[in-house]
C-alpha cells in the first residue's frame, strides 16, 4: 500500500474512533504523524469520498465547497465497483476518471486503493 493509502486507512481510524470528527482534521494529523506534511490532492480525495458517504463508519458532511479531486475519487470507486480489475490498471484508471484533462496524478487513486484494499469503501 502507498503511503497516502496508508494516510488515509489512518485518518479512517481516527474518525471511526472519534479522535477526530473531521476528515480534513483527522487526514492532517495521520499525514502529519506518517509523512511530516498534508498534500492537497489526496487529501481532497479522500475528504471528498468522505462527504459521500463512501467510507466505512464515515457520515457523510460538507467539508469541501468545491474540488475536482473528489471527482477523480468518486468515479475511481465508481469504476471499481463496476470491475474491481481496476486495481491492476491503476494508470487507465487515471486516465479513465481524469478524462478529458491530461493531468498527472498526484496521489488521488492511491487513497482510494488503500481504502478499497482496507474494506474501507461502502458497499
Amino acid at each position: 500500500m502507498t503511503k497516502f493509502g496508508k494516510v488515509a486507512v489512518e485518518a479512517t481510524g481516527l474518525l471511526t474512533s472519534a479522535k477526530a470528527t473531521d476528515p480534513r482534521d483527522a487526514w492532517d494529523s495521520a499525514a502529519k504523524a506518517r509523512l511530516g506534511y498534508s498534500k492537497h490532492c489526496p487529501r481532497n480525495a479522500y475528504v471528498g469520498l468522505c462527504e459521500e458517504g463512501l467510507v466505512k463508519g464515515v457520515q457523510p458532511g460538507r467539508w469541501l465547497t468545491s474540488d475536482i479531486n473528489k471527482s477523480y475519487a468518486v468515479k475511481a470507486v465508481q469504476a471499481l465497483r463496476e470491475d474491481p480489475a481496476w486495481l491492476k490498471k491503476k494508470t487507465l484508471l487515471w486516465r479513465k476518471v481524469s478524462a478529458p484533462s491530461a493531468k498527472v496524478p498526484n496521489g488521488q487513486l492511491d487513497v482510494v486503493f488503500g481504502l478499497w484494499e482496507e474494506g474501507l469503501i461502502t458497499n
